[in-house]
């Protein structure tokens, strides 16, 4: 990788990277945050990284952490989903690396879209199932990004994710979303109406 590249790198990781801190600092600057919803909010993480390693055992790396944020975009609103979503690529299961500022806009965006859209998504099993399926292709697309820097075979990065990892991703989304939603929904709901009551997310709570 030349000089040029790696500054173009650097510069557009840096640009979304500071993009995600500031609507994160934006999300807990305006509300005043209980202990109940911050161990709410650890608690949804534990739940999706579980889903990652979990995941991350299957021959494609299917990545059951979506299913969770998805859940928590709809029930508890896009900013607690965004959180989930950012906070959860955190853990680190595979090591740290340059590809970490890609996923964690990827399953932020996941979470926040699911809360942007939770009626829709809740009201409709269709819109729910297709809304899974294309953001394992989304969260794909987002996160091949990453690669383009860095490889000269960028085309075939993409074909091979299209045709390896994101379609076994969309199919558990889909699954997930259509089996296990109302109980999970059930969950969420007293985990909701038990510890944050007393915080108000707009349009949610």
């Amino acid at each position: 990788m030349d000089t040029l590249t790696l500054i173009i790198t650097i510069l557009v990781s840096l640009l979304v990277f500071a993009g995600v801190v500031y609507y994160l600092y934006s999300i807990f600057e305006k509300k005043v945050l209980s202990v109940e919803y911050i161990v709410l909010l650890a608690t949804l993480i534990a739940i999706a990284t579980v889903g990652r390693w979990v995941g991350g055992m299957t021959p494609y790396s299917v990545g059951f952490s979506a299913f969770i944020i998805i859940m928590s975009g709809i029930i508890f609103g896009k900013e607690t989903g965004f959180v989930v979503g950012v906070l959860t690529e955190l853990v680190p299961l595979k090591g740290l690396g340059y590809w970490l500022i890609y996923t964690m806009i990827a399953s932020g965006l996941i979470g926040l879209s699911a809360g942007i859209l939770s009626q829709k998504l809740d009201n409709n099993i269709f819109v729910r199932v297709i809304f899974g399926g294309l953001w394992a292709f989304g969260y794909g697309l987002i996160t091949d990004v990453s690669m383009i820097f860095f490889y000269h075979s960028s085309i075939g990065i993409f074909i091979r994710s299209l045709t390896i990892y994101d379609w076994p991703r969309a199919i558990v989304n889909m699954i997930l979303l259509t089996i296990a939603y109302t109980p999970i929904k059930k969950i969420f709901l007293r985990a909701k109406e038990k510890y944050i009551g007393s915080v108000v997310e707009e349009g949610r709570i």
